[in-house]
């Protein structure tokens, strides 16, 4: 939902009257609102080479480094529909960063890319918010299943691949599953995961696999120790019973 609305929102910037006449001046001031919700975040656009025209991430007239993304370029190029990319490092902001592509159109031909770098910190928010309790490990993960969101620990694995244990299902094309994990902290995992119809990004979150046992080993323990009591207590009237007879039998005699 958050990706949806951020694309209508680049879908509306993309088709200003100022682009259509080539004004970036005017461009970067129709940014600004929407740049306003992402402090520290940029617009560019670009042509079919890589080249940029703008950076709203740097001042007017500074000269500006050839796009590092290009497969997202490409796709927005030959598609004329949106792209999501995988996480890499900007050429401006020089950190990781992963990207919405919108196509920008005049007279029914794409004539610029133009891309926002979504703060990684919302998607940490997102998870963060939907894990249902500490012990759930949860991860975004970029097509190339590359993780840019996750928790826990998101300082020490955002950038990594997926475990051994997931990434072969990720790359598998399975829209979706659910399978046995190890985590990159070693933990036994039941691990599902699903795609996004939308962005082609995988998530994936797991419970170590001792959180759902446990209870069962706990309730076989009780009920485990409730049948050895009324064992002994059916032997010990067994025994008794067994002693009245045998002193019964006795006295007959």
């Amino acid at each position: 939902t958050e990706m949806q609305g951020v694309t209508l929102a680049l879908d509306v910037l993309a088709g200003t009257q100022a682009l259509q006449r080539g004004d970036f001046d005017g461009f970067r001031r129709n940014t600004e609102a929407f740049l306003q919700k992402y402090p520290g975040q940029a617009i560019s656009l670009a042509t079919r080479d890589g080249r940029q025209l703008l950076n709203t991430g740097l001042p007017p007239g500074t000269p500006l480094p050839p796009r590092q993304n290009r497969d997202s370029i490409e796709q927005v190029f030959s598609t004329g529909k949106p792209a999501y990319s995988d996480l890499f490092i900007g050429s401006v902001t020089r950190s990781r960063i992963v990207t919405i592509s919108v196509p920008v159109f005049r007279d029914g031909q794409v004539i610029y890319e133009m891309s926002f770098n979504v703060p990684l910190g919302m998607f940490q928010r997102i998870i963060t918010q939907q894990q249902p309790s500490r012990d759930w490990t949860m991860s975004i993960f970029d097509h190339n299943g590359v993780n840019f969101a996750r928790v826990p620990n998101p300082e020490q694995t955002i950038g990594q691949s997926a475990s051994s244990t997931l990434l072969p299902s990720l790359m598998s094309g399975d829209e979706e599953g659910k399978l046995y994990t190890v985590s990159r902290e070693g933990t036994e995992l039941i691990t599902a995961f699903t795609r996004s119809p939308l962005t082609g990004w995988k998530i994936a979150a797991g419970t170590p696999v001792v959180a759902l046992t446990a209870p069962l080993w706990r309730e076989l323990a009780i009920t485990a120790s409730i049948g050895t009591i009324l064992l002994v207590i059916g032997l010990f009237f067994a025994v008794g019973m067994a002693t009245r007879i045998a002193r019964g039998e006795m006295l007959h005699d």
